[in-house]
């Protein structure tokens, strides 16, 4: 087995003493109240937005917000816009794990209000997995083809908005993000990604890409990660049919 070989296996062996540093700058503590609202069509001319994800005041104003109710939950959507990709970055060479193909399981939020230091503060919070189908990795050449036919679950996990352009997401308990595993005849362990994700909202457009400290894999004896993706969050069935989510400062 070569160095860089050894060097992933060693990631097996992380503990979760020295892989909770990577979770300590996940704190989910909202620094702006921000108000969920989902994005509904009315009548033309009598609505706030142009478009369906509320983004654009000019035009016809068609679509207009309505707030999530407070305590109420919704579930939640969040189909791919761009392929998500979790890359590790190692002393040579990079792994990089590709899933074009995300679902949303028993995922539901709300708008949690609470008061503090006199003031009302809102953000949205919720719990849920993340089901990644089609995964791949450039790691074929060394025998490695992803477990379940291409499919990788999360943990479960906590989604919690910081400020209305800001989506937080980190694992309910441990550190762990996502484990990619293998099928039998892989030459190198499964793959712990660890840690937190931020993720930028613009309308009800989820961009990600993390940076520094945010992401590793393994804990101990852990490598640097990066996780690049996109996708849309939509809520609030109406007459069967989900709406684009977006947030506003409140």
């Amino acid at each position: 087995m070569n160095r860089h070989l050894i060097l992933i296996s060693l990631v097996a062996l992380c503990t979760v003493s020295a892989a909770a540093l990577w979770a300590s700058g996940a704190l989910a503590v909202p620094t702006e109240s921000n108000t969920a609202s989902t994005c509904v069509e009315t009548t033309a001319g009598t609505g706030e937005f142009a478009d369906a994800h509320c983004g654009s005041k000019g035009g016809t104003k068609g679509w207009k917000h309505v707030a999530i109710p407070v305590g109420e939950g919704t579930q939640l959507t969040a189909p791919a816009t761009s392929t998500w990709e979790f890359i590790a970055q190692l002393s040579g060479p990079e792994i990089i794990v590709t899933a074009p193909e995300v679902e949303c399981l028993e995922c539901m939020v709300e708008n949690h209000e609470e008061e503090v230091k006199g003031k009302k503060w809102m953000d949205l919070q919720g719990t849920g997995r993340l089901r990644f189908s089609k995964v791949t990795t450039n790691l074929q050449n060394k025998g490695c083809v992803v477990a379940n036919n291409g499919v990788v679950t999360t943990p479960s996990l906590k989604f919690t908005t910081t400020t209305a352009g800001n989506l937080l997401i980190e694992p309910v308990s441990g550190v762990t993000l996502v484990l990619v595993e293998w099928k039998p005849g892989c030459a190198i362990s499964d793959l712990p990604f660890t840690g937190h994700i931020n993720g930028t909202l613009t309308g009800a457009t989820l961009k990600i890409e993390t940076v520094k400290g945010e992401v590793a894999l393994g804990g101990a004896f852990s490598f640097e990660a990066f996780v690049k993706a996109g996708s849309t969050l939509s809520g609030g069935l109406t007459e069967g049919k989900s709406h684009p989510i977006s947030l506003t400062a409140s």
